[in-house]
């Protein structure tokens, strides 16, 4: 099993010691619709449990059930990033795992590392993101990327693995600009949600969370609050609150709220409340509603996430002075985009 999934990525993710790109050219398959659409400030929050600097604009080449496929050209620097996204869920539920655990993770690596050793492929073991990781150089030769088939381009692959996905960056460039561009690329590569990080589990409503960095669970005053942490430096409360759906609400989702239905809203409840922008977005690939606000008397910015799940609807709150709001904004989209229902 763990070989086929090898073969899979070998076969997709740009990872053999030598690859003939003009072979590939009538591959290309459909663009995914909104494959990319969750965006704050300069960073990309990607269902794929991935974030990364907008200045990588993705082409969505190959999307399936198991593989997506993120392209980015600069073609005035002649180099191309990728990063391809193997789903092994259901690799993992056909031995009976949930997510990776340590044997699966080793017959993967194992695996891995064999074929490479045969194809005599210059590789090395490393540490990514905390994780185990296998960096691969390569040549890439016929390439037609730059319509210059004499044209020398070398690339530099790493895979990891996290909770379910096997996770392939590959940066293909002139030899003189390759690692300076590959160490950029990864750098600015993280996880949304890391399965080594600290995290609170939500016995009764089956989700998992990161807890941010410098922010400690407290006590909850509200008897509908399940999550609650702060930071006191800054000041800052990130929060969940979990109730019954109405009647009303039982045929909706958060994409049907609408910036007028948020107006009317805020106008009952929270009247000193000025929103700032909405959006309609994903969480844990359900469909939810973004809300910006700031109350400027009492000098306090908040983000809002409305959404619904089973029978339950949710709100997770991230609340700051408004002084603190630029280090705090990220914070909080990070620590929302991570929610994971299991």
């Amino acid at each position: 099993m763990i070989k086929n999934v090898f073969l899979l990525i070998l076969l997709v993710v740009i990872q053999s010691c030598k690859i003939e790109t003009s072979k590939n050219t009538h591959n290309k398959i459909q663009e995914k619709k909104e494959i990319e659409n969750i965006v704050s400030g300069k960073t990309l929050y990607n269902i794929d449990n991935f974030k990364i600097s907008t200045k990588y604009k993705f082409v969505n080449e190959i999307n399936s059930d198991t593989l997506n496929s993120y392209l980015y050209q600069d073609l005035n620097n002649k180099i191309f990033y990728r990063i391809n996204v193997n789903n092994l869920i259901h690799n993992l539920k056909s031995i009976g795992l949930e997510k990776f655990n340590l044997s699966y993770r080793k017959s993967f690596f194992d695996e891995y590392e064999g074929n490479l050793k045969n194809d005599k492929c210059d590789f090395k073991i490393v540490t990514f993101k905390n994780k185990k990781a296998i960096t691969n150089n390569f040549i890439v030769t016929n390439n037609n990327l730059i319509n210059n088939h004499l044209a020398l381009l070398k690339a530099k692959s790493i895979t990891t693995l996290n909770i379910t996905k096997a996770y392939t960056i590959s940066v293909i460039a002139e030899p003189e600009t390759l690692e300076t561009a590959f160490d950029a690329f990864i750098r600015d590569f993280e996880f949304i949600y890391d399965e080594d990080a600290e995290k609170y589990i939500s016995p009764k409503y089956k989700y998992e969370i990161l807890i941010p960095d410098g922010y400690v669970p407290e006590k909850a005053n509200g008897s509908h609050i399940d999550f609650k942490v702060v930071s006191r430096d800054p000041l800052s409360i990130v929060t969940i609150d979990v109730s019954e759906r109405t009647k009303e609400e039982l045929n909706i989702s958060a994409h049907d709220y609408t910036l007028d239905f948020i107006k009317n809203m805020y106008i009952q409840t929270n009247p000193q409340e000025k929103i700032t922008s909405t959006e309609k977005i994903y969480i844990d690939n359900i469909e939810a509603f973004l809300v910006k606000s700031i109350n400027e008397s009492r000098s306090t910015n908040v983000i809002e996430i409305y959404f619904y799940k089973d029978n339950y609807g949710y709100l997770m709150t991230g609340t700051c002075k408004t002084i603190d709001y630029p280090e705090c904004e990220n914070k909080f989209l990070n620590t929302f985009y991570s929610l994971n229902f299991f």
